[in-house]
């Protein structure tokens, strides 16, 4: 069983890479730096007036939560944090939109606020997908969804794709975005298993439901051809779709198709 990482840990043994391991314990001092902050302050000033540290604490945690499940369990003050810091960038970034003037600046501050929480959703979903603990794992699997929505409707969007098919598109845009650094090819590493979840294929009575982290599906829900897309995850999505149609229609009729 692999050992729980403390929130006070900000030194590791384990990784030997000079490259990595800078940066690993670079966030790890972010994570521990804001738990002693909330703890002296009651996290009254983080809540009232710091929305920086926040987004500190979510991009650091999201930078490192796929890498160090190779070695530890994150302790669950580590979630309780993470639900708290969303919270508070939730809340100040409202705050925020609400003195803008202009609608360009508000729908600007709109979709930096639906990328804070799309990146709480994927760091929930890791947590989800790899957590040892199964009634943990579910739990996060939950939160995931719940984060998804949140930045789906700051960005006033319905989007027309299922779970796994817009944390497909979320790891594919870390990716890109990290392509420079070893974290992209971790990002691409977990874009590639979810391509494969939403390649598999499905019974035609399955085919409108989407894929929840225990194996269990929900209802998805109708749209229209005219709903707004995310262009990312429209993107993404479609290049899915079309190389599994392309699929399709190489294979031979005669063949049955996979369960």
């Amino acid at each position: 069983m692999k050992p729980i990482l403390d929130i006070h840990t900000e030194k590791l043994s384990d990784i030997k890479n000079d490259e990595q391991i800078k940066l690993i314990e670079g966030c790890l001092h972010s994570l521990c730096r804001y738990n002693k902050n909330y703890e002296l302050f009651n996290g009254d000033y983080i809540a009232s007036f710091s929305i920086g540290c926040s987004q500190n604490y979510i991009n650091a945690f999201f930078w490192i939560v796929d890498y160090l499940y190779q070695y530890y369990e994150f302790s669950q003050r580590h979630f309780e944090l993470l639900n708290l810091a969303a919270i508070y960038v939730e809340r100040l970034s409202k705050r925020e939109i609400d003195t803008l003037l202009t609608d360009t600046a508000k729908e600007a501050a709109r979709s930096e606020l639906g990328d804070y929480l799309d990146k709480v959703t994927l760091i929930f979903q890791t947590a989800a997908d790899k957590a040892a603990d199964e009634r943990l794992r579910e739990t996060y699997a939950i939160k995931a969804q719940k984060y998804s929505r949140k930045a789906d409707t700051v960005r006033g969007v319905v989007v027309a794709l299922n779970h796994n098919e817009k944390i497909f598109a979320l790891y594919e845009k870390a990716a890109r975005e990290n392509a420079r650094f070893f974290l992209g090819e971790i990002f691409r590493n977990r874009a590639a298993e979810y391509r494969e979840k939403c390649e598999a294929k499905e019974t035609p009575e399955a085919r409108t439901a989407s894929f929840s982290s225990s194996g269990e599906t929900e209802a998805a829900e109708e749209v229209s051809d005219t709903t707004p897309l995310l262009s990312s995850h429209r993107e993404s999505a479609g290049g899915l779709r079309r190389r599994t149609v392309r699929r399709e229609e190489e294979r031979p009729t005669s063949s049955p198709s996979p369960s």
